[in-house]
């Protein structure tokens, strides 16, 4: 606060933070300890915490305040005392960009990861203490991690030398470059590939299952790779075949396109967040073309992973529509999925039904992203295709996504709770599937709360006998949504 408050504030901070957090991690030395020592790391903690978002960042400040961090373990003195001063120093790692590192800092790091790395091989009590500051070191700067640390694959052991750092590298490596998966995770991938393709061929069927994890995992660093990378619109192209060839990649497996999902999503994120606005103009040409490219890799995947799965793939790809901002892209893809909607709508076998299915869930997708005016014609081209299965008792999944997309509509604006609607909703309650029973509840639900008030009445009027027995029905869905309803009525 007083470094905060004054005018030569930067100069103030470069002087006499160093200083301080050196005199705190002396007083954490054993030669020094003289009471408990979680008051003293608790406030070098905040002061690390104040340095990496609070402070400037300037590289000669960050690089002379993790002098003294170093030493806490690095230092052989601390050894005893590291379980308990860490977090300062873990604290350092997580809040540091690799923006913001300098050559001095660099060498620093390094010299910490050499050390982490020798105590995880050599001291079995600190073993997982190791583990925990390797992963705060593959946060931000997973590039140095890679200098000190290779993986080669024995292939007559079936063995990949450090395969234990790849799910820490999944599950923490963020503000990374594009350019560090591309040479270290890709390769490996391609190789782990190979060897589970030949085993495979040469009947090894555990060590080509071993390779098939292997490779998942290095797969499932992906998403990690572009949150926040600061390359990523340079390789754009490349990224977005990268995706795509992860969505190939053993398909069916839905947890590969969660993954690939996960991915979508941190680039959809990374555009939305790009600025000022001439970047994002700069890039809109690029982007919208590598669009197309994931949302055709989105829909080849909706058409392989089961019918449970598919909302999660739809939420992806209405996060991606809604990024580009771009009425004539949203519109051009949404009459894509109604036309195959309506091709689909004429044929009965349980194939076509699934590709009916995944045709209305993209088309409700594309059309929840709001983009699109509520008055476009696609919308309304959505609503007439989908209405017609309101009165068709033999498609109950498809009953169920229409009441869904209706809910969806209704309460973002795009469709009107009009009288029609109101009318249509209650003369088709006779055609009404078990399955979609929630999903018209729900329906039921937002009309309330988009009508006039002087029609509530009259609606409930017409709806209470369904909203009572539907409020004792055996599905416990059910249940909660008609009580949801008729406390909406309430209200």
């Amino acid at each position: 606060s007083l470094l905060a408050s004054s005018p030569s504030y930067s100069t103030q901070a470069t002087s006499i933070f160093p200083k301080l957090m050196t005199r705190l991690v002396e007083c954490c030395s054993p030669r020094n300890i003289q009471d408990d020592i979680t008051p003293i790391v608790s406030h070098l903690n905040t002061m690390v915490e104040s340095l990496c978002s609070n402070l400037p960042n300037t590289e000669r400040l960050l690089a002379d305040s993790f002098v003294c961090l170093k030493a806490l373990v690095c230092d052989d003195m601390y050894r005893s005392m590291l379980p308990s001063v860490v977090e300062p120093v873990q604290t350092f790692l997580q809040g540091v960009r690799a923006s913001n590192r300098s050559p001095a800092l660099d060498a620093m790091l390094e010299e910490c990861i050499s050390k982490m790395l020798a105590m995880r091989e050599h001291d079995p009590r600190l073993y997982h203490l190791a583990n925990k500051l390797i992963s705060s070191m593959t946060k931000n700067h997973v590039d140095l991690v890679f200098k000190h640390v290779s993986f080669k694959y024995d292939n007559r052991k079936g063995i990949l030398s450090n395969a234990w750092l790849l799910p820490l590298i999944r599950d923490n490596v963020s503000s990374a470059k594009i350019e560090v998966f591309g040479t270290v995770m890709y390769p490996l991938q391609q190789a782990l590939s190979s060897v589970a393709q030949t085993s495979e061929a040469q009947g090894a069927l555990v060590q080509a299952k071993n390779a098939r994890i292997l490779c998942s995992q290095v797969w499932s660093s992906l998403p990690g790779f572009l949150h926040d990378a600061s390359d990523l619109f340079a390789l754009l192209d490349r990224v977005c075949r990268l995706v795509d060839e992860l969505f190939q990649h053993e398909q069916g497996d839905f947890e590969m396109a969660r993954v690939g999902c996960k991915a979508v999503k941190n680039i959809a994120s990374a555009y939305d967040q790009l600025s000022p606005k001439e970047d994002k103009v700069k890039q809109q040409d690029s982007y919208l073309r590598n669009c197309k490219t994931l949302l055709v890799a989105l829909l080849k995947i909706m058409e392989h992973v089961q019918a449970d799965h598919r909302p999660e793939m739809g939420e992806t790809i209405r996060i991606l529509a809604e990024s580009t901002k771009n009425q004539a892209f949203v519109s051009q893809w949404l009459r894509m999925a109604i036309k195959r909607l309506l091709q689909t709508s004429s044929e009965g076998e349980k194939e076509v039904g699934a590709n009916r299915q995944v045709a209305a869930d993209v088309a409700v997708a594309l059309a929840s992203s709001q983009v699109l005016e509520p008055s476009s014609t696609e919308l309304g081209l959505l609503r007439r295709a989908l209405e017609p299965y309101l009165t068709d008792p033999s498609d109950a999944a498809m009953q169920k996504i229409t009441y869904r997309a209706f809910s969806t509509m209704l309460d973002q604006g795009t469709m009107e709770a009009s009288t029609d609607l109101i009318m249509a909703l209650n003369s088709h309650r006779d055609s009404l599937t078990l399955t979609a029973k929630a999903s018209r509840l729900l329906c039921l639900q937002v009309c309330v709360r988009k009508i006039a008030k002087k029609d509530i009445e009259k609606l409930w009027a017409e709806c209470q006998v369904e909203l009572c027995i539907s409020s004792r029905d055996v599905s416990l869905k059910t249940r909660e949504a008609s009580f949801a309803a008729i406390l909406e009525f309430a209200q």
